[in-house]
């Protein structure tokens, strides 16, 4: 009775870690968000019943300054916070996962460029109001590359590509804004 015992033990530890891991090989562990991995994955399913969608990389400023003076729990924390405000600014249809370190991804399906200029004037003014972290306040705004389905690619990782280089874009810009993907980008790459 007590091998028994202990072997059905065993056996439910082992359903347990594998649920686990198979949500850390799809989640970021400290903002449960999806990763990048899942982002890619839903995206690749669901990319051809999309007329238009938007591919955002989101990118905060200032963010290392957080890092430095408070440490790296202190920019987790942080982190959690943006990634609920994003959750709370991005509609529950569309997509919204952590690339890694303070990169965000978001997949938005919409049906104009003005609707993606709404969304992110929308995400730049939820993402800049101030944050406490440490007891401290923290005025940490975003710079959000963006590339269009089908326009400027047609499988997530070309889109996500091309959304980067316009998040660089518009960084060198002045930060604090979005840019739009443009071919020409790709000629000096």
């Amino acid at each position: 009775k007590i091998v028994e015992q202990r072997l059905y033990q065993s056996f439910s530890e082992l359903k347990r870690n594998e649920t686990e891991f198979r949500y850390l090989a799809h989640h970021d562990p400290l903002t449960g968000l999806p990763n990048k991995i899942q982002f890619i994955k839903d995206m690749s399913e669901n990319i051809q019943s999309y007329g238009m969608m938007a591919i955002m990389i989101i990118d905060l400023d200032g963010f290392k300054v957080v890092n430095d003076t408070l440490g790296h729990s202190e920019g987790d924390k942080l982190l959690i916070q943006v990634s609920r405000r994003l959750s709370d600014l991005v509609d529950e249809e569309n997509c919204l996962a952590r690339q890694g370190g303070d990169e965000f991804l978001i997949c938005l399906n919409l049906t104009s460029l003005d609707e993606i200029q709404l969304e992110a004037e929308k995400l730049l003014g939820g993402l800049s109001k101030p944050y406490v972290v440490g007891g401290r306040i923290f005025d940490i705004t975003a710079t959000i590359g963006i590339s269009i389905y089908p326009l400027h690619g047609d499988t997530p990782e070309i889109l996500i590509k091309n959304a980067d280089a316009a998040m660089y874009v518009a960084k060198d810009a002045g930060k604090n804004r979005f840019y739009l993907f443009e071919e020409r980008l790709m000629q000096n790459i």
